[in-house]
């Protein structure tokens, strides 16, 4: 994907601009935080300094979450976040619309790639989104009630395999709660 060196083209600049919502001092300030994520000296953010720099924000994250999270911002496939890659994984948490955010969560949790959520996946998500509600402020049963409520069989047409995308994305749009904390906005 290119970048990898830290290196940016006027280019990569106005592409950037044009794609996300960040301005030029905001994109020279993440570039600014990617160098200081990029601890090891190698081209590149490697999974465990991804690991490093995004676990304050998914703390309740196991590692193979991360590393699902890793490789899907790691477009190129090579091992490394590249500022551009960086950049588009920064942007989806943060400014993406609310449907990208969804479909990106749903690839995230369904980690067989199957094309569903399926109840042990859906566990997995419910103890993720749990966990994010008591970080934004929700107590743990309001919590527990939320994710349960958002991940519940009736929402699925077919029960044995689990939420499509399109029923994962339908249902968690009809939960306010759910869509301020996947905005980093939840306040009670």
């Amino acid at each position: 994907m290119g970048a990898a060196n830290g290196k940016v083209s006027k280019e990569d600049i106005k592409e950037l601009l044009k794609k996300t919502n960040y301005s030029k001092s905001e994109i020279d300030k993440l570039k600014g935080d990617y160098k200081k994520g990029d601890t090891d000296g190698k081209p590149g953010l490697s999974f465990e300094e991804f690991k490093i720099f995004f676990s304050k924000r998914f703390k309740d994250y196991d590692d193979a979450s991360l590393l699902k999270m890793f490789c899907l911002f790691d477009v190129d496939s090579n091992g490394v976040l590249d500022f551009l890659e960086f950049i588009g994984a920064l942007y989806l948490m943060t400014k993406a619309s609310v449907e990208d955010k969804l479909s990106f969560l749903f690839d995230l949790f369904d980690q067989d790639d199957n094309g569903y959520i399926n109840l042990d996946e859906s566990i997995k998500l419910c103890n993720v989104v749990t966990a994010c509600g008591v970080s934004f402020g929700m107590s743990v049963s309001e919590s527990i009630n939320f994710a349960s409520t958002v991940m519940t069989y009736s929402n699925m047409k077919n029960p044995s395999l689990g939420f499509t995308k399109e029923e994962f994305i339908s249902t968690c749009n009809k939960s306010e709660n759910f869509l301020k904390i996947i905005s980093f906005d939840y306040q009670s």
